[in-house]
């Protein structure tokens, strides 16, 4: 006579491969548009960052200093916020009638806000700047 495992690794355990089966390639095929959309961003902002590295840095000597303090800078932001986004949701609460939320979106907003203040007086200083050098031909 021929026992039936049934349990964790017996013939139940189709009960919920079959779904999960059908369930992950479509998560895959998300993970994957995700990942090509985040990195299309990315690539986006990429080339205008490392553009202003010769406006800021105008010896070659100081290009590498100011790579790498360009990227750190991007990469102090991307640590902080998600950190910063998870403490404003532990003060201010996630339950119905809490403020967390708004409270974490609203300091991201504040942030980009200050980001696209600091790039309009970057672009209204730089050509004064540039005015001001004079000719090397």
């Amino acid at each position: 006579m021929r026992h039936r495992a049934f349990g964790l690794f017996g013939a139940d355990t189709g009960v919920g491969t079959v779904p999960t089966l059908l369930v992950m390639p479509a998560l895959a095929v998300w993970g994957g548009y995700r990942l090509v959309f985040e990195a299309a961003l990315t690539a986006a902002v990429f080339p205008a960052t490392l553009a202003m590295v010769g406006d800021v840095a105008h010896t070659g000597d100081s290009l590498g200093a100011t790579t790498g303090l360009i990227g750190l800078s991007n990469l102090i932001g991307s640590m902080v916020a998600p950190w910063a986004f998870g403490a404003l949701l532990d003060a201010f609460g996630t339950a119905p009638g809490e403020h967390g939320y708004l409270a974490g979106f609203a300091t991201l907003a504040c942030f980009a806000l200050a980001g696209a203040a600091a790039a309009a007086a970057y672009l209204l200083v730089r050509p004064r700047a540039a005015a001001a050098e004079p000719s090397r031909s």
